[in-house]
Formats: C-alpha cells, structure tokens, sequence
C-alpha cells in the first residue's frame, strides 16, 4: 500500500502514471484492479484505467471501514492531538503500519513480508506524536550547539531509514537514525491548568436599610428572622433543610409541641 499527498485534484492522474511504471520496474507485474472514492478528481483517472484494461473499483458512500488509511491517520491525530495541518504525516504513518500488521487475506502474514518474503522489522516502531531527542551533531554548525533537542515523532522517512523528528520550536524536521523516544509524553497535548477560587461566603439577607443594632425580636419575628439567616449563597439546599426543622420544632402558630 503507498500514498501520495497532493494540493490539486487534477494532479491524480500523472501521480497514477508515475505509480504504474513503479510497480511494473520494481515488482515486475501488472496492476489489474483500482479502488477509489466517488470524488470528481478519479473521472480522468477511469477513463485511463479503462484504455489499460484496469477496473476501476468504487467504494460505497458513507463507509469508513472501506477507507482504512483514512480512519488510522485520524486517530493517530487525536491520540496525539498533532495539529491537523501535519495530517500527511500521520496518513503516510498509517500506511506504513498497515503494511507491517499481519493480514487475514494473506494468510496472517503482513503485506510487507508478502512482497519482499521477509518479516519487517518490529523494533523499528515508535508511538506517532511523542516526545523524541535526534542525535543532532551532523546538523550543527558550530561545536557549542545541542547534540539534541526535545522533538516530536511524526513517523518514518520515506527516503531514508530513519525517523522524523519536529522541533516544535523552530517547525524545522529532522532525519535522523539515532534517536532516543519518551513514547509516554505527547509534546502537543497541553497539561490542564487548575484554576482555584477563594471559598464561598455566606451572604446574609437583610432588609435593614442600615447596619444599625437590630431589635430583640419577639417569639413570631424570632422565627422569621430564623429562616431569613438561613438562606446563605452556600446551597439552596440549606434552606430547605433549615425550614424543615423549623416546621419540626416550632408548629405554624410559632409555639414550640
């Protein structure tokens, strides 16, 4: 399985052209069968399939499970939370991983030990988006500078065999075949910042204009006066448990039972 990013829809067709000659040069054999979208981008694209004898396979809309490339490098974003204008990166990882896992229509073997007969390298994999430090000394001017920074892994070299490596800072990438990975730490996901408010403060409903002495109120005013300094910002829920022992102590008369 291979992809191939790209800005403009009409370039489909010469990036397939390129694509066909690869395959017949390095595996010496014939493409028979095309699956696509139902995008207006593959119109060209079937009409030169179909002058190559090559069918032109469509899948059904609304079916992620027939776009399996699609539906990994999303996760792969938000298991990470890699800003989504790296998604290419993330498409070409999840290529590169389903060309290594074991398939049930070759027998459980991976497409990649089908073609090149030969299982692929496990220890190679690393977790898409974390925090990885790239041997930087062939990319340093000068003898003083970092033999490493703090980077982020945004999947394997198409071109060389290596890892490519971020840094967040500068959003320059780094190829680099010596690296050391933090596969626990995910640079892009920013910790929760706790924000903590003062306690809450009882505040008293009064309807004195002024914070003059208040009278001694009778037994009547003294219930009333009761439940009025009940009602505090703490719960509304205090209220009620305040007027339901009022009720219990006192009957509705103001005498105690």
């Amino acid at each position: 399985m291979w992809i191939f990013p790209f800005k403009r829809k009409h370039d489909v067709l010469d990036l397939f052209k390129q694509f066909i000659l690869m395959v017949e040069r390095q595996f010496n054999t014939k493409i028979k069968s095309v699956q696509s979208d139902c995008g207006g981008e593959f119109r060209s694209l079937s009409t030169h399939l179909s002058t190559l004898g090559i069918i032109h396979r469509l899948s059904c809309p609304h079916t992620s499970e027939q776009n399996g490339i699609v539906e990994t490098g999303l996760t792969l974003l938000a298991h990470s939370h890699v800003p989504q204008h790296f998604w290419h990166f993330a498409f070409e990882t999840a290529v590169y991983l389903i060309n290594r896992m074991p398939s049930r229509t070759n027998s459980s073997i991976s497409p990649f030990e089908h073609i090149f007969h030969h299982p692929p390298d496990y220890s190679f994999l690393r977790v898409f988006g974390s925090q990885c430090f790239p041997y930087l000394r062939p990319y340093n001017k000068h003898k003083m500078d970092f033999r490493s920074t703090s980077c982020v892994f945004l999947g394997y070299s198409s071109s060389h065999h290596g890892y490519r490596c971020l840094d967040p800072q500068t959003d320059r990438i780094y190829i680099a075949r010596h690296v050391r990975f933090n596969e626990h730490h995910f640079p892009f996901i920013k910790p929760p910042t706790s924000t903590s408010s003062p306690p809450p403060t009882d505040t008293y409903v009064s309807s004195y204009p002024n914070p003059s002495p208040l009278p001694i109120p009778n037994s009547r005013e003294r219930k009333q006066a009761f439940v009025i300094l009940i009602f505090s910002a703490r719960t509304v829920a205090a209220l009620a448990v305040g007027l339901h022992l009022l009720v219990a102590d006192f009957g509705w008369n103001g005498e105690r039972k």
